[in-house]
């Protein structure tokens, strides 16, 4: 079976299907036909199983009765969305076999977990096939050949990012599949992380900054950097701080928050009326923390300011998306 989410596992990850050895013995060396195809004359292989790369793996899956094993191997791991991906379908030969076709498509899985009644936590799931393309057979192949086919096929423009954090899992997989002229079908699958652009969101860096009065203080931003945060990259600015009298704080901080919205879960039609209510969830994720001071003396008559610089993580697990289901911010 496909890997399912696994919302329990602590790891926020995909489980992944057991891993069966492959008969040991090197590869032998790539000739490349005029066509970009590449043909492998070298030994059988039997069984399938899960071979990991740095990079991505590689998920093999028996097809009953199939006489050739199929790999898909992708150029690189991640791509941006709006962007093409380049990938190469490896066709390995058991016995003697025929190709009649190839297909190589892009799924994209979504799980969210929201309220019920108002007690209970429900998990949606979904699949979806956003982009595919169909090539040629390359007609018949002897025992232990091994033909290669050059593919590509585009992500959708602003497509929703590979996405690990605490309500929202979204996944990306490319899949292929080869057709035999008897019928039967063998094919692959790997992993694919896709870099979400968020222009959906540009709006938001256009709303005024809000000041946040606690009685003790106004709290405010007073200067920020950049209002489009990009992984890895420092996020500067000044924070004002307003005391409406004098007392002692005992420190003052600075966070870089990720806030997910669950707004419903699926709905049967459109009529909201028709739909159940009351299924909001919400989550919050530090993901960058700073101190910028610790026994304040403030007082209302000396307002102050204080510089932060926060490093953003590589991975900030989700990019600002929006739907009619969630959002991320």
């Amino acid at each position: 079976p496909w890997p399912q989410p696994n919302f329990g596992s602590g790891t926020g990850g995909w489980d992944e299907p057991r891993a069966t050895p492959e008969m040991p013995g090197r590869r032998p060396s790539v000739r490349e036909s005029d066509d970009g195809a590449i043909m492998i004359p070298g030994p059988r292989r039997a069984g399938v199983g899960l071979r990991t790369h740095r990079k991505g793996r590689t998920v093999l899956i028996p097809a009953s009765g199939a006489p050739i094993q199929v790999e898909v191997d992708l150029r690189e791991p991640e791509v941006v969305d709006g962007s093409p991906l380049h990938a190469r379908i490896l066709a390995t030969a058991d016995e003697d076999a025929s190709v009649s076709r190839c297909e190589l498509v892009l799924v994209q899985k979504v799980a969210y977990q929201y309220n019920q009644s108002g007690m209970f936590t429900v998990i949606s799931r979904t699949s979806e096939v956003v982009a595919q393309t169909e090539l040629p057979g390359w007609g018949p192949m002897i025992a232990g050949e091994v033909v290669g086919a050059p593919v590509a096929l585009t992500v959708p423009a602003n497509s929703l990012g590979t996405t690990t954090s605490k309500l929202i899992e979204i996944t990306w997989e490319v899949r292929a599949t080869v057709h035999l002229d008897s019928t039967a079908t063998a094919g692959a699958s790997t992993p694919l992380v896709v870099l979400a652009r968020a222009r959906d969101c540009a709006g938001a860096a256009m709303t005024a900054p809000r000041a946040v009065d606690r009685r003790m203080a106004r709290l405010s931003i007073e200067q920020l950097s950049s209002r489009r945060l990009v992984p890895g990259v420092a996020l500067s600015g000044v924070v004002g701080i307003a005391p409406s009298r004098s007392w002692t704080a005992r420190s003052a901080q600075v966070a870089l928050i990720r806030r997910e919205h669950v707004e419903r879960g699926p709905w049967v039609g459109t009529d909201p009326a028709r739909n159940p209510a009351h299924e909001q969830k919400d989550a919050e994720t530090v993901v960058a923390r700073q101190t910028l001071a610790e026994g304040m003396a403030l007082d209302p008559s000396r307002p102050q300011q204080l510089s932060f610089l926060l490093t953003s993580p590589r991975d900030l697990g989700a990019a600002s998306m929006g739907t009619p289901e969630f959002r991320v911010d």
